[in-house]
């Protein structure tokens, strides 16, 4: 497990899969939030904070465990479990609806992008490094 451990930072890509399916997100509202932001803003939460939002599975833990020991491992969780929620987008339900206050914002076109959570994933994957699917 070190020596994939040790290409979180150049080829997270090749270590992300050891987490398929390790994740269940009981809270989707939790999961839509954190995938519309980045690393650096305040919205991306550490991974203390969002595992209280997810399920583990248990062969999943001690993974888990060795992986927050390596710098960078905090990040690269959370990116992970954001990965499996887009793997896994389709079998949610959408966000709550919003207030009629949002709509106005809608009309101005300011928040199509945001609101499409295909779109939103991938340009979020591409921010994280991540090939782009469609190019």
């Amino acid at each position: 497990m070190d020596a994939i451990l040790a290409m979180i930072d150049y080829s997270p890509e090749m270590v992300a899969v050891v987490f398929y399916d390790a994740f269940g997100f009981p809270s989707a509202d939790v999961m839509h939030q954190l995938v519309q932001n980045e690393p650096e803003h305040a919205g991306f939460l550490a991974w203390s904070e969002l595992e209280k939002s997810l399920t583990v599975a248990p062969w999943a833990e001690p993974l888990i465990a060795v992986t927050l020991d390596v710098q960078g491992g905090d990040a690269f969780l959370v990116t992970t479990a954001a990965l499996e929620f887009l793997r896994n987008k389709d079998t949610f339900a959408a966000p709550a609806a919003r207030d009629e206050d949002d709509s106005e914002q809608d009309e101005d076109g300011d928040d199509d992008e945001a609101d499409d959570l295909g779109e939103a994933g991938s340009d979020w994957l591409s921010e994280q490094g991540f090939d782009n699917r469609d190019e």
